[in-house]
């Protein structure tokens, strides 16, 4: 006991040794269950981690195993597609080869068309020359030349045709020779005619007395006169304004009756209006001639020294001075050309 007493050290550390491997223990069993832990949650990590990569992958083959079968099915697609492509064009080459045919008719349908229009529109050219050459040689009628060659120049323009070039040049020639020619006053001058005619009948004839001045009345001085005498002077004045005596230089004219008066007013009318005819016609001779002959009979048959009468004169001069008919040129050029051209083709 007094051993024990003496050195109590050997106790305690016995003592403490018991307690020192109890945590000891406690602190390894703590480690082993944190180990066990983290080896735990990292296993369900893990085996998420691993049921999430299976998905993906399952996922993965479907979605290739998908593409795999779309992939087949453009193939085939385009395999189809290229069969079609194949038989479209050799559609296409075969559409094409019939627009190329209808392409040709076509052509040569429209040649042969273009051919009938030019043609017709040659012949009309032709007819519209023709026109043009009557309406000068025929009824001498510069103007409606000059819209009959103005027509068939339109027409050749229309064409756009060059081998019509010298009948075109020949057209424009014969025009501008039609323009450069004087056209009378046809109206005017058929005017002046009719205003002629209406002053025959007050035209005085050479066969009608002439207008006498007015009698003077004699005044007499009747004082320191008999009444004999007075009477007498009464008598001889009376009788002085009932007689006339008058001198002429030429010879007197028969007077001419009534019918006579009618006779030859109408033929003076009768010849100025074949001259107003005439002008209308275009007949230079006739005009002329019948103007001519309507002054002859003026002079002849009506009272020169009266102004009417000498005014008539003078304007039936003039009137014959206008050239009612000058000359036209030739217009037939182009003509000639024209059916040469044809004859060529």
């Amino acid at each position: 006991m007094t051993e024990e007493s003496s050195d109590p050290r050997p106790s305690r550390e016995m003592t403490a040794a018991p307690r020192r491997g109890t945590w000891l223990a406690a602190i390894a069993v703590l480690v082993v269950l944190a180990l066990l832990a983290v080896i735990g949650v990292g296993g369900w990590y893990g085996w998420q981690w691993y049921q999430a990569q299976e998905q993906a992958r399952g996922a993965q083959q479907q979605a290739l195993a998908a593409t795999r079968t779309a992939v087949a099915e453009l193939d085939r697609r385009l395999a189809q597609a290229d069969g079609k492509e194949q038989s479209t064009q050799d559609g296409v080459k075969a559409l094409q080869a019939q627009v190329d045919v209808l392409q040709q008719k076509l052509d040569t349908v429209g040649q042969a068309l273009d051919g009938g229009r030019r043609g017709v529109q040659v012949a009309l050219v032709e007819q519209l020359l023709m026109t043009a050459n009557e309406a000068v040689q025929v009824g001498r009628a510069p103007q409606a030349a000059q819209r009959a060659l103005a027509a068939a120049d339109a027409r050749l323009a229309a064409l756009h045709d060059p081998r019509f070039f010298a009948v075109r040049q020949a057209i424009a020639d014969e025009r501008e020779a039609l323009s450069a020619v004087a056209q009378p006053d046809v109206a005017g001058t058929a005017i002046a005619i009719g205003r002629l005619l209406d002053t025959v009948a007050e035209l005085p004839l050479r066969g009608t007395p002439e207008a006498l001045p007015a009698p003077q009345t004699v005044v007499t001085d009747d004082v320191g006169q008999s009444a004999w005498a007075r009477g007498w002077s009464r008598l001889v004045a009376g009788l002085g304004a009932l007689l006339r005596v008058q001198h002429h230089d030429h010879g007197v004219e028969p007077l001419l009756s009534p019918a006579e008066h009618a006779v030859v007013g109408a033929v003076l009318a009768l010849r100025l209006d074949t001259a107003r005819a005439a002008l209308v016609q275009g007949d230079a001779a006739v005009y002329r001639s019948t103007l001519k002959a309507a002054g002859d009979w003026l002079a002849r048959y009506y009272r020169p020294q009266d102004p009417a009468v000498s005014t008539m004169a003078q304007q039936l001069r003039e009137l014959a001075g206008v050239d009612v008919a000058p000359v036209l040129p030739d217009i037939s050029a182009s003509l000639v050309l024209l059916r040469k051209q044809q004859a060529v083709e």
